[in-house]
């Protein structure tokens, strides 16, 4: 098998062994940048797998098969990014002419690379981590684990959706996540899920997750809510979530009230999913005061 790809993060189902060949572009800006894995070419270096560097390398091929008969020409790296999160295309064909032209281009970048020996690894190990932001490079700072558990308040006006096949496939399997932590939260165990699909990139999709509180706007009522499973797929996030039993909707215009904000102009509406004021939180408690909010 050889393979030719930019970049190289996670092999993902791809089986790479002894006698294998991986180009790719192992630039000390791409290794400090995170889009080359280091410690994985150290892994494939252990295995066997001849691995060369071609710089500015962006063509994604591959020849493989008995007699390397079989010839893919895509767009996606090897990544965890291109597998789950992005919209890629490949094309698979045992054509002979293609095969041979793919061949020749390989055989060049080979001659042309330079071999990723003990030594090149030895020097990229060294290499300082930076990440991009706004196109700048700055180091890398260690962040804060992110929590297992949620605990803010979403105020989210969902409108209503009607979900494909493959999204209610989605919602089944979360239902059945959401069932094994139904007991773990103080609500009325005979409650039925509800199920949301927000299509709008934004902080409550990025951020929703289990144990985190929603506030729900629908048809000018409001009600209390409590994600039991979240996850983002492709740009969306999918909720599966409980209604506080015995807790009360109350009317839009009460809602507004009892945090002292004026309907003309209300800080949260239907149509939008935002994070819930600090100010607003101890209102809110004041208005469904039996809901056992926890540390909130």
């Amino acid at each position: 098998m050889v393979v030719a790809v930019a970049f190289v993060t996670d092999l993902g189902k791809l089986k790479m062994k002894k006698g294998d060949v991986l180009i790719c572009d192992a630039s000390d800006r791409n290794v400090s940048a995170g889009v080359v894995d280091r410690d994985l070419f150290a892994k494939l270096h252990r295995k066997g797998v001849r691995i060369v560097h071609y710089p500015n390398l962006h063509a994604k091929c591959a020849r493989f098969g008995r007699g390397m008969n079989y010839t893919l020409i895509g767009s996606s790296n090897l990544s965890q990014n291109s597998s789950e999160a992005l919209e890629e295309v490949a094309v698979m064909t045992n054509d002979l002419g293609a095969g041979a032209k793919v061949d020749a281009r390989i055989e060049e970048w080979i001659d042309d690379g330079v071999e990723v020996d003990k030594w090149f690894l030895k020097r990229i190990m060294r290499l300082p981590r930076v990440k991009r932001f706004g196109g700048k490079r700055r180091k890398l700072v260690k962040r804060p684990k992110k929590k297992e558990l949620g605990d803010r308040i979403w105020v989210v006006g969902p409108s209503p959706d009607t979900f494909s096949e493959d999204e209610q496939q989605v919602m089944d399997g979360m239902k059945e996540d959401a069932e094994a932590h139904r007991m773990s939260y103080p609500v009325a165990q005979h409650s039925a899920f509800d199920e949301l699909i927000w299509h709008v990139l934004c902080d409550f999709v990025k951020k929703v997750r289990r144990g985190d509180w929603i506030v729900e706007i629908f048809k000018r009522r409001v009600g209390v809510k409590r994600v039991l499973a979240a996850k983002m797929i492709r740009r969306k996030v999918y909720c599966c979530y409980l209604p506080i039993c015995g807790m009360h909707q109350r009317s839009f215009k009460d809602f507004n009230k009892a945090l002292g904000i004026p309907m003309r102009k209300p800080v949260y509406k239907e149509g939008s999913a935002r994070l819930m004021l600090k100010k607003h939180i101890p209102l809110l408690k004041k208005l469904w005061h039996r809901v056992d909010w926890g540390e909130l």
